[in-house]
């Protein structure tokens, strides 16, 4: 009896995507400042605008607990847990478990070093007496959407400061009107900048659809006439 053998087909395989080179931000010089000063540096700003990324750049681990349903669960179960890994641990959208804030608060006072943590959010959750103000213990930083001059869209040969100090404003630039008006449409949004959409305006208009629709339902606990929260944005 012949056995009829069929070749099979090489397993292709998967196809892993590279991340995107990391451009960096002028906060990141702030953030290693405060590292070495504080036991826990907090990263605030909106949605979108390059905080898990940059956080990332200075954290030796990481526990995400917008994806992580695992570690959601460990909080719920034993907070203590998600703060064990090589430091700085970086805790990204921490508010979506807020205890785990006095938690950390608690673990800089015990290790008393610098650089434990690095905690990001895009809100800020409801007041809570119970909540310490970290005060003494974390530095807070604000993030924003990207300059022109981190984008590498403007030379920075004028800065605000130097405004400020009387400083005459010198420099030229090659950006002609027409692309400081496409510029103010696409804004600083890493995503856009980093792609270099065909269409930011549709980007922009859904990320302010999400939030009216969803971020601040849930930042504020209670529910707004989306018609004129759009109007007023």
């Amino acid at each position: 009896m012949k056995v009829l053998l069929v070749p099979q087909r090489p397993t292709r395989r998967p196809t892993v995507k590279a991340r995107r080179p990391y451009v960096p931000r002028v906060l990141d010089t702030l953030i290693q400042a405060d590292l070495t000063s504080a036991g826990a540096v907090v990263i605030e700003g909106p949605k979108a605008c390059g905080k898990t990324e940059t956080a990332r750049q200075h954290a030796a681990s990481e526990i995400r607990l917008d994806v992580d349903e695992t570690a959601t669960e460990l909080v719920r179960i034993s907070p203590q847990l998600v703060l064990d890994g090589a430091t700085p641990r970086l805790l990204d959208e921490w508010q979506i478990e807020p205890r785990i804030w006095n938690v950390v608060r608690r673990a800089v006072d015990d290790r008393q070093e610098t650089g434990q943590f690095l905690l990001t959010g895009s809100a800020t959750p409801q007041p809570d007496a119970r909540r310490h103000s970290g005060a003494g213990r974390m530095a807070r930083v604000r993030m924003r959407p990207m300059s022109l001059w981190e984008s590498g869209e403007s030379t920075g040969d004028v800065s605000l400061a130097g405004l400020f100090d009387g400083t005459p404003a010198q420099g030229r630039t090659e950006v002609a009107l027409p692309d400081y008006a496409d510029l103010i449409v696409r804004g600083g949004w890493p995503e856009l900048v980093v792609k270099k959409a065909a269409r930011p305006e549709r980007f922009v208009r859904s990320y302010i659809e999400n939030v009216i629709e969803h971020a601040i339902p849930a930042t504020m606990g209670t529910r707004y006439d989306p018609f004129r929260l759009q109007r007023f944005l």
